[in-house]
């Protein structure tokens, strides 16, 4: 035959689309994760399958929620109360390569002493100095619990 180039595509798309009797898969089901759709499928008049269907779109959904992530808007502002005690994210750690990754990533403990305009809240220390911090760089803190059951007395501030 001379002209076996021209037919070459049509015969490796029938190679690739036929069910191999030791997988149970076509090699382009193995490679792509579908079925091959030959044009002679198209006449055949093949019955759609509605329940299978039904689970593929059920699937997508259920994908979409997984990846969906948490969304970071307005209404999920933390508010801190005055004399709340808190955490500050170090800015040392936004910069790249700055810090080493085992220095602690929040200092602290501050406490609340009033909320400014803008989501700035102003904090004292433990050394009674005072900073404003942006809200975004502001995490609650949670004291440490001691064997005995009471708030370990790490901490330099009296509870109220």
């Amino acid at each position: 035959m001379k002209n076996w180039d021209i037919y070459l595509p049509e015969v490796l798309q029938g190679i690739r689309a036929k069910v191999s009797e030791s997988t149970g898969y076509s090699p382009f089901e193995l490679m792509f994760g579908v079925g091959s759709h030959l044009p002679i499928d198209s006449y055949e008049g093949s019955e759609v399958n509605l329940d299978a269907r039904k689970l593929e779109v059920i699937g997508i959904i259920g994908v979409r929620k997984s990846l969906e992530r948490e969304s970071v808007s307005s209404e999920n502002i933390p508010i801190f109360k005055e004399n709340d005690l808190v955490m500050v994210l170090r800015k040392e750690l936004r910069k790249d390569g700055k810090v080493s990754k085992f220095k602690p990533r929040y200092l602290g403990p501050f406490k609340i002493i009033e909320k400014l305009e803008h989501n700035l809240y102003k904090v004292e220390s433990e050394a009674n100095q005072t900073f404003v911090f942006h809200i975004s760089r502001i995490i609650k803190f949670f004291p440490r619990i001691t064997l005995s059951g009471g708030e370990s007395n790490q901490i330099g501030y009296k509870s109220n």
